[in-house]
């Protein structure tokens, strides 16, 4: 019957009678069997995986929009049925006799049940709270019209490539014209011209750390000389934006109404170390 009632509370949308009615049941069944059996056969332990599970669920009904459990007071009330019933069975006596070998056996496999659920709780746990950070990270350091590194993850990366052995190139590509691109087409265009020239960064310049500096400027910092590997590879860019068709659906019907072509000319290449000295002057501007 508890199991049929908490599907239809599930189903209904009522997690928090749902809870309510789980933890009454668990609670119940820790008491009594307790207070009949006596607390050597370990029933009183489920109460240490029923507390930090009442306070997630709290945490999930709100993300979820539900709403919320009184986390504190039901396990404050878990509390006070665990000392009530372990100080029954400790003073009074449980009500009914078992066998110490019964006992053991089940005191051992209540505490292995509830021990690794723990262990296994707090690894789920852990996980999360370690995911959760990433992606906060990823936040923090993501452009998210683009989807690239923003300024902040670039000038953390040219502080780091400092002290790193190696030889790296720094370029910075501006978008001449784009302003004329937001002011005849709208922003809306201008949005999709700097998601599409970030695509095809991210697909040129596979081993670059590529950030937005800032409105239409971009900044690409990856190992090799700038002669070399940086030429070549800017130049590869070069080229694909040049092949590339910009089309803008502005009315949003599928029929475009307007074709423009980009070019990105006139790629300097200068000295890293130049040019990251010039960048840290930029920026604390």
């Amino acid at each position: 019957m508890v199991y049929v009632i908490g599907y239809y509370l599930i189903k209904i949308e009522k997690l928090d009678h749902y809870v309510r009615i789980v933890y009454l049941w668990i609670t119940l069944y820790m008491s009594l069997t307790t207070v009949c059996l006596g607390y050597k056969l370990g029933f009183h332990l489920y109460c240490m995986s029923m507390i930090p599970i009442i306070f997630s669920t709290e945490y999930m009904a709100g993300k979820l929009s539900q709403k919320r459990v009184n986390a504190s007071l039901i396990s404050a009330l878990i509390v006070i049925c665990y000392l009530a019933a372990t100080g029954y069975a400790a003073f009074a006596g449980p009500v009914y006799s078992v066998d110490d070998n019964i006992a053991g056996v089940f005191w051992l496999m209540n505490s292995v049940i509830v021990l690794s659920f723990l262990i296994i709780y707090s690894k789920v746990i852990l996980k999360l709270v370690g995911d959760s950070e990433n992606m906060l990270t990823e936040i923090a350091h993501t452009d998210r019209l683009t989807g690239l590194y923003n300024r902040h993850h670039m000038m953390e990366s040219l502080n780091a490539s400092v002290n790193e052995e190696g030889e790296r190139y720094v370029a910075m590509i501006d978008m001449d014209g784009f302003k004329q691109i937001n002011d005849t087409y709208g922003h809306n265009a201008g949005d999709y011209v700097l998601r599409t020239v970030s695509q095809l960064m991210k697909e040129t310049c596979k081993d670059c750390v590529i950030s937005r500096w800032g409105g239409e400027e971009f900044l690409i910092m990856a190992k090799g000389k700038a002669e070399r590997e940086g030429r070549e590879t800017l130049e590869t860019l070069r080229k694909k934006t040049d092949d590339y068709d910009f089309i803008v659906d502005l009315d949003g019907d599928g029929n475009p109404e307007s074709q423009y072509y980009y070019e990105m000319d006139n790629i300097q290449f200068q000295d890293g170390k130049e040019t990251y000295d010039a960048l840290i002057r930029i920026d604390a501007n």
